[in-house]
């Protein structure tokens, strides 16, 4: 009996959220209003307002990935240069640079990248290689601009910016054209007020050739369509 017998009479967690889904009418998977649709399982529910917005964001994503082999390019980029393309890749063995040859040279036309990998596997480095390749192949010193969802992360891609270039040895004019484009967290890009209860106002659009997105998974699906 007691404070025993009360714990064993609490139903099982794993068996709650089904039970309270089940027949509930806020949640349906059709019906446009309820409050809250059903997803992959019983157990799964989101507010359709989220829904809606990660639904939006996918279709944006797979649209951008499309579209973006018929779309005319910001910058007109010269042809593949082996010595840029050595320069670049100095810190790399023989055996290395063939498949980092195929991967620049397949990402340099497109318009859209999504860089994916765990912690340590490279993805600054990689980056910096990318856009020192489109600095030194492009007719002008292309108009970058990078943000980050918060001010930590901000500071940490102006770090992890200058460790590269110093792995790198990058040359004097791409370290000064990075460091020129000061990171700003992604709210302050948008003109974005942190709180949910300041509507957006209309901003003007961005005037960039290249737009650099760190730690994108710690964005909001909100956040992110607005900024594709």
């Amino acid at each position: 009996g007691g404070v025993a017998g009360l714990v064993d009479a609490l139903p099982d967690p794993a068996t709650l959220t089904p039970q309270l889904l089940e027949g509930s009418r806020l949640v349906h998977t059709q019906d446009e209003r309820a409050a809250f649709i059903r997803c992959h399982s019983n157990a799964e529910a989101l507010v359709r307002w989220a829904w809606g917005r990660q639904e939006s964001l996918q279709q944006q994503l797979a649209r951008g990935f499309r579209q973006q082999a018929s779309q005319t390019p910001a910058l007109t980029l010269a042809p593949w240069d082996e010595d840029i393309f050595a320069r670049w890749t100095r810190d790399l063995s023989a055996d290395e640079r063939p498949a980092w040859r195929s991967a620049l040279q397949a990402a340099l036309p497109l318009g859209l990248w999504l860089l994916t990998g765990g912690p340590g596997t490279g993805k600054t480095t990689s980056v910096g290689r990318l856009l020192g390749m489109f600095y030194e192949l492009a007719p002008r010193p292309p108009n970058l601009r990078l943000v980050a969802p918060t001010g930590k992360a901000a500071s940490r891609l102006i770090e992890s910016l200058a460790n590269t270039c110093e792995r790198l040895q990058v040359s004097a004019p791409v370290r000064a054209w990075l460091e020129a484009a000061a990171p700003q967290t992604l709210h302050r890009a948008l003109e974005r007020s942190p709180s949910l209860l300041t509507p957006a106002r209309p901003r003007p659009p961005w005037h960039a050739d290249l737009v650099l997105v760190d730690e994108a998974s710690m964005i909001d699906a909100t956040l992110f369509a607005e900024l594709l």
